[in-house]
């Protein structure tokens, strides 16, 4: 068992002992581990070349080059302006990990290098339109520190759209997940398990930013609307759930993993997603064994 896990499986274990009505959930096994962060804002000058942050610029390796994404379609802007660029515009800078300085929790992440993660900030993407791929990137690289250098933002982006830096404390955190189909609503069962989930991600507060983990659900479950929009299947209504090619790749649905949880932060990089809303990083669980992230999906959820 991971040194840093045993201790948050033990406490769950201990809560579950606490509660006969959890006896017959096999909630050990559910759950998985994360790593909780918390921002605080700081000048760029407390912030170390290479050093994990969400918000501000990414340290890069030579020849870096930004991340830009051109919609197939006309889109408007977040503020719900017409947006048509006519070429390709530069990402949003979300994050950037050290992962030397993050706790080891799961194998699934090396143990050293960085990974970068963009988004369109411009129209922000809700992820359910097979169209909303490229609005994302996740970047993997591995190289010295020395080799790194602080980049300058694009000089086409819109300063509107790039976050403030932010220092980040992580933690290991034990997650289970949001609903289980099994309990109904209301019901004391459901209520115990609602008392759990809550007591494990309690620390740190009301932000929720995680590496790995179970996602925190605002709306709907993720996984099979990750596999069919990016197998090119409309997830906007239920008419593309129920169609014969959904029912086709469905099964696909559960080799998505949560890689990256970024919650509405106002005090921290500045942004509002939506109505308090969270953009949730998705990879295949094999392509994030073999650090490939070419086929990433990004979902948006909001009140």
């Amino acid at each position: 068992m991971n040194p840093l896990v045993e201790p948050l499986s033990a406490s769950l274990r201990s809560q579950i002992a606490a509660n006969p009505l959890l006896s017959g959930l096999d909630l050990v096994s559910l759950a998985r581990p994360s790593v909780r962060m918390a921002t605080q804002r700081v000048p760029y000058a407390r912030i170390g070349v290479g050093e994990s942050r969400i918000g501000g610029l990414p340290d890069v390796p030579r020849g870096f080059e930004w991340p830009r994404w051109l919609p197939t379609k006309p889109r408007d802007d977040k503020f719900g302006q017409s947006w048509r660029p006519s070429v390709a515009a530069p990402l949003g800078f979300i994050a950037q990990f050290d992962l030397s300085d993050i706790p080891p929790v799961d194998d699934l992440l090396p143990a050293t290098g960085w990974l970068y993660f963009f988004y369109d900030r411009y129209s922000e993407p809700w992820g359910y339109d097979p169209e909303d791929r490229g609005c994302c990137r996740i970047i993997y690289t591995d190289t010295d520190r020395s080799a790194l250098t602080r980049a300058e933002p694009p000089s086409d982006s819109d300063p509107e759209h790039e976050a403030e830096p932010c220092l980040v404390e992580t933690w290991p955190e034990l997650t289970l997940p949001d609903e289980l189909p099994a309990l109904e609503y209301g019901t004391p069962i459901y209520d115990a398990y609602r008392e759990v989930c809550e007591k494990l991600t309690q620390a740190g507060g009301h932000t929720h930013h995680r590496l790995l983990g179970h996602p925190q659900l605002i709306q709907n479950p993720m996984k099979l609307e990750c596999q069919l929009a990016s197998n090119g299947i409309f997830c906007g209504g239920p008419e593309g759930y129920q169609s014969e090619r959904a029912h086709r790749f469905a099964s696909g649905a559960a080799n998505w993993r949560l890689l990256l949880q970024i919650d509405t932060d106002e005090d921290g990089p500045g942004w509002m997603w939506g109505d308090v809303g969270r953009i949730y990083f998705w990879v295949k669980q094999q392509d994030l064994k073999s650090l490939r992230f070419d086929d990433s999906w990004l979902i948006f959820q909001c009140s």
